[in-house]
């Protein structure tokens, strides 16, 4: 059984680098995690973004498949997500930000790292290939699934369909 894929975002390292999210605002915080809910990154069995706040105590909450972390205050974004590296030591995971102090606990951990550039090319990369699966019709299950995927749907619909022949 291959490892859980798990996406840790550094919130506000992304936001900062990024044209269309730059500023501490909530429209910023909520346009990051659409981004994340989007098709671009379903690959990640799991996909977490902390953002540093001020907030009295730790804030977590799931938004779409997203788990939003808000640090306390005192704490920031870096050591929570070292920590949640600790614990995730064993599977397959990818972390965004362009903090050298995060970057580097990736590396000790074994993780894979991804920088904020990359992050939103793999983003524009996603829209644009749902973009070109939605033109003229093409918005159809077959085009998400690979070729091994297909021909098991197809040897299953083949078993049901000699099954309903041989009732009858």
């Amino acid at each position: 059984m291959s490892d859980k894929k798990v996406l840790i975002v550094d919130g506000h390292n992304v936001i900062f680098k990024s044209k269309e999210l730059k500023g501490y605002s909530e429209a910023a915080i909520e346009k990051l995690v659409e981004i994340l809910n989007s098709t671009a990154f379903l690959e990640y069995d799991e996909v977490i973004v902390v953002f540093d706040a001020s907030e009295p105590v730790r804030t977590e909450y799931m938004a779409g498949r997203v788990q939003v972390i808000l640090t306390r205050k005192g704490e920031i974004a870096d050591t929570v997500i070292s920590r949640i590296l600790e614990n995730l030591s064993a599977q397959s995971v990818t972390v965004v930000s362009d903090d050298y102090s995060v970057q580097l606990s990736a590396i000790h951990r074994s993780c894979l790292r991804m920088t904020t550039r990359e992050f939103f090319i793999r983003y524009e990369t996603g829209r644009q290939n749902l973009s070109e699966k939605n033109i003229a019709g093409k918005n159809r299950l077959e085009n998400y699934l690979s070729a091994e995927e297909r021909e098991i749907l197809l040897n299953l619909y083949r078993k049901l369909v000699l099954k309903e022949r041989n009732q009858e």
